[in-house]
């Protein structure tokens, strides 16, 4: 198993927030790490070790709390959808139902 040093551990705490600030933008994983020096795959394995789940995964954790968030707020899931950048409603509804179980129809108040 890999070990990680505290300044391997500080670098992916940097980018797991980098992650969550920048979600909307979908910024390709590569332009995220390019600061920090460390190859996509090294990353990508260190993140499994340390946060339990892919860098994909977590993305789409953030991506769908924040959906869920904006439809309890009462937005419309056609505006949720564009916000997150799907280029479509249904392609939204998908990822949202696959990741909870039911409809983003069930967080509208």
């Amino acid at each position: 198993m890999m070990q990680l040093t505290a300044y391997e551990i500080q670098i992916l705490n940097e980018i797991y927030i980098e992650i969550e600030s920048n979600f909307k933008k979908r910024v390709p994983i590569a332009d995220v790490i390019g600061k920090y020096h460390i190859s996509v795959s090294t990353l990508s394995k260190a993140f499994k070790i340390l946060f339990q789940k892919t860098i994909d995964q977590h993305r789409l954790e953030v991506t769908i709390n924040y959906a869920k968030k904006r439809l309890q707020e009462g937005a419309q899931v056609k505006i949720v959808a564009s916000e997150l950048g799907y280029a479509n409603t249904s392609s939204f509804c998908r990822t949202y139902k696959k990741v909870t179980k039911h409809s983003p129809l069930k967080q509208i108040p």
